[in-house]
């Protein structure tokens, strides 16, 4: 039995990919954020100097501020994530900290797949938004925003759904690699054949 990559996974069901959002993404969505955080960090040390407290001391307030809340994003980050398994498609955000949301699709219900990289950055660094559409009604369809290597991705899931369709369950599927590191293993495959002793 594969061992379990998160609460809700089923028995026999195995992950194929598991990805993030963009770091780049992220950030850029957050930067509003990040920006009134480094504000008040800078606030509450400077009122800590001028009030009750020595230099050092305000320095360090307006540190463990930043410390903090840039280890609240990253849990953030990690914690929405968008998932390919062999019986589905699975989106799970962390919203905040106590409220969180998960959408996922069978992947026999998928009926189409849309990806978009609309913005600049999206070019720039090779992300992009992703729908999985289950019929007309919209609110059932899964969609991940600012996904890395999108149109892999993309790709990769399409022949996920033709296997599927054509030869039944996807439990001989090999989990998604994106291009660069397949060349890669493969390169290294040919130099160990190569030399090999005959």
């Amino acid at each position: 039995m594969p061992e379990k990559s998160f609460a809700w996974q089923y028995r026999d069901e195995r992950i194929l990919l598991r990805s993030y959002e963009s770091r780049v993404g992220f950030v850029r969505d957050h930067l509003g954020d990040i920006v009134v955080a480094l504000f008040f960090a800078v606030v509450l040390s400077g009122i800590g100097f001028l009030v009750w407290v020595g230099l050092w001391a305000s320095v360090a307030i307006a540190c463990a501020i930043v410390i903090v809340y840039a280890a609240y994003l990253l849990w953030i980050w990690r914690s929405t994530f968008f998932s390919i398994t062999t019986c589905r498609v699975i989106k799970r955000v962390q919203q905040n900290l106590f409220l969180q949301h998960r959408s996922e699709m069978d992947l026999n219900k998928v009926e189409q797949i849309r990806t978009d990289k609309s913005t600049v950055l999206g070019h720039l660094f090779c992300y992009g938004d992703i729908e999985i559409i289950k019929g007309a009604w919209i609110q059932s369809n899964v969609y991940f925003r600012r996904l890395p290597h999108h149109e892999e991705v993309w790709n990769y899931l399409s022949r996920v759904l033709d296997y599927r369709n054509t030869h039944g369950p996807t439990h001989e599927i090999t989990p998604f690699m994106i291009r660069s590191e397949r060349k890669k293993r493969e390169r290294a495959v040919t130099e160990s054949d190569t030399h090999s002793p005959s």
